[in-house]
């Protein structure tokens, strides 16, 4: 990916603290299927936890298929709920991943092409007005370079979830966030494949694409041929069960949130967190999903290293870790490489109101490491888990 990855996600993060509004749910799961308890991961946890975490929660899937887990912290600081690797996750962007996983295993069925319009598929009505419609390719949504205004950046939008006038709508519909690129203003970064531009509607118009093609809605495609087959029984739609408990999620209060103009409603706590978990995106196909750190390592395991899909969609998965430099990262859209000092890895992570989580594969070991905290304005978030919990996960448990 091209350098403006990193400041367009920034940009991002930076407007994701807007998506601010009450809460109230705490952490708990059903049982998934069996796996080890990590002392090792647990201290590692516990470390990250010292540092100010609220909450961190670890999974470490070995190149055979083990599951080790740990947790620290609180799930929840007001009931004194403990997290644990069962506490129920914001799974954010790590969602996309999923939704490119559903239109892979259509490309294998000869059913999708990557040079396809999306004309062919995404009814007109739609995409009426939307800048550069007729020219889009399904490659240009799964890999962020439609160049599409997406909501992400609209403070129109953010201000609908968080300002004194808030609207009681946590829930938008594929077709209200395509409408924010045909309006007045919303101008595309550029034409389709001119460069690269992380936005959700990409990921909302991929969705549409995958119910036109199966048939099914969305979610029960994902449900169908991804979460049942894999046995992700702790995973689910936050858009079917918005107060279903779940980790509380929690954001630092901050100037920036005060300038942008809250709910006199939102309130920090006595050490400076504002509870998010309402404000959490429901956008399906997008950032919609809730798990456990569990379920995301079977799921990158089966992608990565088992047969759930043909070598060619891993190949193209795996493509980017040949972009990473030492140093720095790469993307293609789907996921991230970075080249660090304790060995080339290939990511997705996501983030956003008291949300952050990362899987992390390993090239070298094979191995996959899950990291979620439940917390979100900190501004090194990512730098901890990446450089931090993950090397320390790896090396805790050769």
């Amino acid at each position: 990916m091209n350098r403006s990855w990193t400041s367009t996600r920034r940009q991002q993060v930076f407007l994701g603290l807007a998506l601010i509004l009450m809460s109230a749910c705490v952490a708990d799961a059903p049982n998934g299927p069996s796996v080890e308890h990590s002392a090792e991961l647990e201290a590692v946890a516990q470390a990250t936890v010292d540092k100010g975490f609220p909450g961190v929660a670890i999974a470490l899937r070995s190149a055979e298929g083990q599951i080790l887990e740990g947790a620290a912290g609180l799930a929840d600081r007001s009931a004194d709920v403990a997290m644990t690797p069962d506490s129920l996750i914001h799974a954010a962007s790590t969602t996309k991943v999923f939704t490119a996983v559903a239109a892979l295993r259509l490309i294998e069925q000869s059913r999708l092409d990557l040079d396809d319009l999306i004309s062919e598929y995404v009814s007109p009505p739609v995409l009426e007005g939307v800048p550069h419609a007729s020219q889009i390719k399904v490659r240009d949504l799964l890999m962020h370079t439609s160049g599409l205004y997406s909501p992400n950046n609209d403070l129109g939008y953010l201000a609908r979830y968080i300002g004194p006038e808030r609207v009681e709508k946590p829930f938008w519909t594929p077709t209200e966030i395509v409408r924010f690129a045909a309006e007045p203003g919303n101008e595309p970064s550029f034409v389709p494949g001119g460069g690269q531009s992380y936005g959700d509607i990409n990921y909302v118009l991929l969705g549409l694409i995958i119910e036109e093609l199966s048939g099914k809605t969305f979610k029960t495609l994902i449900r169908e041929e991804i979460l049942t087959p894999l046995e992700l029984d702790n995973t689910w739609f936050l858009s079917d069960h918005p107060q279903r408990t779940r980790a509380r999620a929690y954001t630092v209060d901050s100037e920036i949130l005060r300038e942008i103009g809250l709910d006199p409603a939102l309130r920090a706590d006595e050490e400076g967190l504002i509870d998010t978990t309402n404000a959490q995106e429901q956008s399906d196909a997008a950032a919609g999903l809730i798990t456990t750190v569990g379920d995301l390592a079977r799921f990158a395991g089966a992608i990565l290293t088992g047969d759930f899909l043909q070598a060619n969609s891993r190949d193209l998965l795996l493509a980017v870790a040949e972009l990473a430099d030492p140093g720095g990262e790469e993307a293609l859209g789907i996921l991230r490489a970075y080249d660090k000092p304790f060995g080339k890895v290939v990511t997705a992570e996501g983030d956003g109101p008291g949300t952050n989580v990362a899987w992390v594969f390993d090239l070298n070991s094979r191995r996959v490491v899950v990291v979620a905290t439940n917390t979100f304005g900190r501004w090194d978030e990512s730098e901890e888990i990446l450089d931090r919990v993950v090397p320390a996960a790896l090396s805790a448990t050769n």
